[in-house]
């Protein structure tokens, strides 16, 4: 007697039903993984950094189109993006290289209120290690060899394949800032040395904490060691914060001297300059027509436009200007469909080849 039709159908039908259970499991996931942060995530940076965070109250993310790692992300709309981790440890991650003089600052987020306004996802270099494979700095770069010595440090390579990079978060945005930081921090920890200056970390924690704004001083906590930092140990130091003043002359002075304004200035300019001449370079290829010290210009001025990019992306030049330069650059992007600077160089390789058939064609 052979094996009764119904039966077979019926365990195709319990298979089926397991299997779309799985993939609908598996979207899920997919989802909650990739389009939400951590309930809780926390942020490095400097004690400058921290400074210029509070006193403007606002994070400055960074532009994906100086990174050649962030445009398997890329989309229109979420054009800047800031890192941030769903572990504390200080001594791992994308924080690897602050130096310990400029003083590492972790700053807790409240990731859910952050996903009520921002779209962000975890990354995972192993699982994007596709995407980076066999990647090699820019060799146009005018620091390939910076570049190619930091790709090539073991140490850095260490810092990479971590297991805590690989809980490292993306906060994604449309506009190069996030304002109301305040909204989102939860807690400030710094860490610190005891410099020549100071005889102890109270008279050390004393000085900085005069420099943070008022709000903050209670959930802000100052270390000398790594342990602690990592702890969290509240009793690391023994200020009175109630007692602590407010500096009438801050140390980091959020308005900018007029030397970065003219700085920023003259960096906007070169930058739009560059977008002039490759635009003029696309009218060029449609006429059918070139020009060798053109071309030569853009492969020479791609080198600093994306250096000054970098250079406004930091918290040196957090200003209204140098953001407005930055939202500029990311609808240029944009519209022209172009990933990167990456990807910017291969279409500037592609104009080359069409001028020199132009060229040979006359």
């Amino acid at each position: 007697m052979g094996f009764p039709f119904f039966v077979y159908l019926y365990i195709k039908k319990k298979q089926m039903t397991s299997r779309i259970k799985k993939i609908i499991s598996e979207e899920i996931e997919r989802f909650v993984l990739n389009e939400m942060l951590s309930s809780k995530c926390y942020h490095f940076t400097t004690l400058n950094g921290l400074l210029r965070i509070l006193k403007t109250n606002s994070f400055l993310l960074k532009t994906d189109v100086v990174s050649d790692t962030e445009h398997w992300a890329d989309k229109p709309r979420h054009r800047f993006f800031m890192s941030t981790t769903r572990v504390r440890n200080g001594k791992y991650g994308y924080n690897h290289f602050i130096k310990k003089e400029d003083m590492l600052v972790r700053i807790t987020l409240n990731g859910d209120l952050l996903n009520a306004n921002y779209r962000g996802m975890p990354i995972n270099w192993q699982m994007h290690s596709e995407k980076t494979r066999g990647y090699e700095p820019n060799l146009r770069s005018a620091e390939s060899s910076k570049s190619r010595a930091m790709y090539n440090n073991p140490d850095w390579r260490l810092a990479q394949i971590q297991p805590f990079v690989e809980n490292e978060d993306r906060i994604f945005s449309s506009k190069p800032t996030i304002p109301n930081a305040d909204r989102y921090i939860e807690r400030i920890d710094i860490l610190t040395y005891i410099s020549k200056d100071f005889v102890d970390i109270d008279s050390q924690a004393l000085d900085i904490l005069q420099d943070i704004p008022s709000r903050f001083r209670n959930i802000t906590h100052i270390y000398t060691t790594m342990k602690d930092f990592n702890r969290q140990d509240n009793n690391a130091d023994k200020v009175d914060r109630s007692k602590v003043k407010d500096t009438i002359y801050p140390k980091v002075d959020v308005n900018l001297s007029q030397e970065d304004l003219k700085q920023i200035d003259l960096y906007g300019k070169s930058i739009y300059k560059f977008f002039e001449n490759y635009d003029k370079a696309i009218e060029l290829v449609n006429e059918e027509e070139y020009d060798d010290d053109l071309i030569d210009s853009l492969y020479k001025d791609s080198q600093s436009c994306e250096e000054y990019i970098k250079k406004l992306n930091t918290d040196l030049y957090n200003s209204k200007k140098s953001k407005q330069i930055l939202k500029n650059v990311s609808d240029w992007f944009v519209r022209h469909k172009i990933a990167n600077f990456k990807d910017l160089l291969n279409k500037i390789d592609k104009i080359s080849e069409l001028f020199l058939d132009f060229k040979y064609a006359h």
